[in-house]
């Protein structure tokens, strides 16, 4: 039986007025969610230390004694027994990801790391076009450079904005923006371009190729899973909604 078909039989046993107090206040696909993650998880067998889990979830939360540890169980409504399982099935879950997922997030990674990488860079602003091609003609002949533009009798002379962006990745950068600066090289600006309401000239100052070390693996294959328990969610609640 597949995992859909499953969570379906699971979720047919349960109490229809349960069910309709869930969707009456919005809470059917969080609860769906949670559920399936449960069925999912007491499929999956691995050798886990809950101690060694636990300690280190409680030193990244500042949690140093009981009565702060009863205190986050209350804040969360659960008991003891349902922090364990939540943690041990964290784990779980990114080893069903890691499974399932592995060989896309390879993909993605590949295909995306020209967004993933880290770039730092100048962006100077400039109200107008001509303004910005003579800063840029300037640049271009060596007459001036970016240390010198960033100095206030410079900036205040020829009315433009200097900021800085440093290690940030373009995933959610405008499209334009993006093309610009990854077709620049170190220490390389461009030609001045209509942005928004502004003319711009970019500086590239540096660049971190993105890894696909274990940190980025787990952010990747914990999304795909991410969007796919959302989908199985989804999907699972249909037989509530005629």
């Amino acid at each position: 039986m597949d995992i859909q078909k499953k969570v379906e039989k699971e979720l047919s046993t349960l109490n229809p007025y349960f069910i309709n107090k869930l969707r009456e206040n919005d809470s059917l696909v969080h609860f769906t969610k949670n559920f399936i993650i449960n069925i999912l998880c007491a499929e999956i067998n691995l050798d886990l230390s809950y101690e060694n889990i636990n300690k280190s979830f409680c030193k990244n939360n500042n949690i140093d004694d009981e009565e702060k540890f009863n205190k986050y169980l209350k804040y969360k409504g659960m008991r003891a027994e349902d922090h364990k399982r939540n943690l041990i099935n964290s784990k779980k879950i990114l080893t069903f990801a890691n499974n399932k997922f592995l060989k896309k997030a390879e993909t993605d990674f590949l295909n995306k790391k020209s967004l993933l990488n880290l770039y730092s860079f100048d962006i100077i602003e400039f109200s107008e076009a001509d303004m910005a091609h003579e800063i840029y003609f300037q640049l271009e002949s060596n007459e001036i450079n970016i240390e010198k533009l960033k100095l206030k009798e410079i900036s205040e002379k020829y009315s433009y904005k200097i900021s800085s962006v440093r290690q940030m990745n373009l995933l959610n950068t405008d499209s334009l923006l993006s093309e610009k600066i990854m077709n620049l090289k170190i220490d390389e600006f461009c030609e001045p371009f209509k942005f928004n309401k502004n003319w711009v000239i970019l500086v590239l100052k540096e660049k971190k190729e993105a890894q696909f070390n274990e940190e980025r693996k787990s952010q990747m294959v914990l999304s795909l899973f991410e969007e796919w328990i959302n989908l199985l969610s989804v999907n699972s609640i249909n037989q509530f909604l005629d």
